[in-house]
C-alpha cells in the first residue's frame, strides 16, 4: 500500500508539526505501507527515506484560499490537480493521500483522501480573532464544509472532537469521522528510552505556548501575583515567538516588577524543551482552546505534574492524571498551582498507555484498512 503525506509547513510549526512527526514515524515504520512525504521544507528529508519536494509557494497559497473563500470549487479542483502535476507528483499512484492538517490543496479527485481536522475553535470560541476574524472564520467554514463532503476519512483527536464536527457539518457521513488521539512526537520517546524517569525538580512552572490571547497568559500572570502576595516563590517559564501579544505580556511583567520571576524564550531546542519537562515543578496550560493538547502529554511522559484547563476534552484526555482549572477564573488557577505542591496523580501508568507509540500506530494503520 502506498501513502503520500502532504504538509506545507516547517518542523517548528508548533502543534501541527508535533502531530506530523507522530504520523510520519508511525507510517514509515509500518511493514505494510510505503510512505512518501511531500513538503516544501527540505528539513523534513531526515524524517522519511522517500521525500518529494512540493513547491507550495506563497502565491499559490493565496490563490487557493481565494478560490475557496469565493466558492470557486471547480477552479480550485483544477488548480490543485495542475499544482501536483507541475510538481511531478502523481496522486493517482497512491492508495491514500494524507493531509496532516486541512488545507485547500486536499481537494483533488483522489477517491481516498485523508484529512486531519485539529479543532473547530473558530466556531466554539468565536471571541478570539486569531481564529475567528471575519476572513479566518469564512475561510475555515468553507474549508471544513468542503472537507466534510469530499473526504473519505476525517481524523479528529477525541470523542468530543467527533461530536463537534458532526454537529457543525451535519452533511458529513458520521462513520467517515475517525478518532485518533494525539500522542507526543517521536523524538520525545527517543529521550524516554535513553533516560531514567526520576529527575530533580526545580521550582519552575513551565508554559510552552505561543503568545495569543486564547493561551491565557494574562490570567496566569494575575494568578502568579496573588500567589506571590501569599508567599509562594517560583519562576514562570514561557516560550513563544515575538509578536504584538508577547510585547503586551512583557509590558505587564515590567509594570508589575516581576521580570526576575519570568523567563521568556523565543525558541527551545528539543533537548532544552525536554530539560524543562524533567526539571520543572509543573507544566501549566490554562488555554481556552481544545479539544485536546499535546504539550501536557509530553510533560506527563516525564512525570512532570500537569495543570490543565477543564474545558472541552482535556478531562477525557488525562482523566485523573491532571489537576484541572477553570481558565476563566484567576482564583481557580491559583488553587490549581497550590494543589500541584501536594498532588499525586492516580493511575498515571495506565494513562500513559493511551499515549504509547504502539497504540497510536495501530489506530492509525487501521484507518487505511477500512
Amino acid at each position: 500500500m502506498k501513502v503520500l503525506i502532504v504538509f506545507p509547513f516547517s518542523k517548528t510549526s508548533t502543534g501541527i508539526s508535533s502531530y506530523t512527526f507522530s504520523i510520519i514515524d508511525a507510517l514509515k515504520n509500518s511493514k505494510e505501507i510505503s510512505c512518501d512525504v511531500a513538503s516544501n521544507y527540505d528539513e523534513w528529508k531526515s524524517e522519511c527515506d522517500s521525500f518529494k519536494k512540493i513547491n507550495y509557494y506563497r502565491g499559490y497559497n493565496i490563490l487557493s484560499k481565494l478560490l475557496l473563500i469565493f466558492s470557486l470549487d471547480f477552479f480550485l479542483l483544477k488548480s490543485n490537480m495542475l499544482f501536483f502535476r507541475l510538481n511531478n507528483i502523481k496522486v493517482s499512484h497512491y492508495d491514500y493521500v494524507f493531509f496532516t492538517t486541512a488545507i485547500p490543496l486536499f481537494y483533488t479527485n483522489h477517491p481516498r483522501n485523508v484529512v486531519s481536522v485539529h479543532d473547530l475553535m473558530h466556531k466554539y470560541e468565536p471571541n478570539y480573532k486569531e481564529s475567528s476574524s471575519f476572513l479566518k472564520f469564512s475561510y475555515r467554514e468553507k474549508l471544513y464544509k468542503l472537507v466534510s463532503t469530499n473526504t473519505q476519512t476525517i481524523i479528529v483527536d477525541s470523542n468530543l472532537g467527533k461530536k463537534q464536527f458532526i454537529e457543525s457539518y451535519p452533511i458529513v457521513v458520521s462513520n467517515s469521522v475517525k478518532i485518533l488521539p494525539f500522542i507526543a512526537p517521536s523524538y520525545i520517546y527517543d529521550f524516554l528510552d535513553s533516560d531514567d524517569k526520576t529527575f530533580d525538580r526545580e521550582n519552575n512552572i513551565f508554559y510552552p505556548a505561543s503568545f495569543w490571547p486564547h493561551k491565557n497568559h494574562i490570567k496566569l500572570l494575575k494568578a502568579f501575583l496573588l500567589l506571590k502576595e501569599e508567599g509562594y516563590s517560583f519562576k514562570l517559564i514561557f516560550c513563544g515567538k515575538k509578536n504584538s501579544f508577547r510585547r503586551k505580556i512583557e509590558s505587564l511583567i515590567i509594570k508589575n516588577k516581576i521580570s526576575e520571576f519570568v523567563e521568556i524564550y523565543d525558541y527551545l531546542s528539543v533537548s532544552e524543551l525536554i530539560n524543562f519537562y524533567k526539571k520543572s515543578h509543573a507544566l501549566i496550560m490554562p488555554t481556552f482552546f481544545g479539544p485536546t493538547n499535546i504539550p501536557p502529554i509530553e510533560a506527563l511522559l516525564f512525570n512532570c505534574p500537569i495543570i490543565v484547563s477543564n474545558n472541552y476534552a482535556m478531562p477525557e484526555q488525562f482523566e485523573e492524571a491532571a489537576i484541572y482549572i477553570d481558565p476563566n477564573s484567576v482564583q481557580s488557577i491559583v488553587d490549581g498551582i497550590k494543589l500541584s505542591y501536594n498532588f499525586t496523580p492516580s493511575n498515571i501508568n495506565e494513562i500513559k498507555i493511551k499515549f504509547s507509540k504502539e497504540m497510536f500506530s495501530n489506530k492509525l494503520l487501521s484507518l487505511f484498512k477500512h
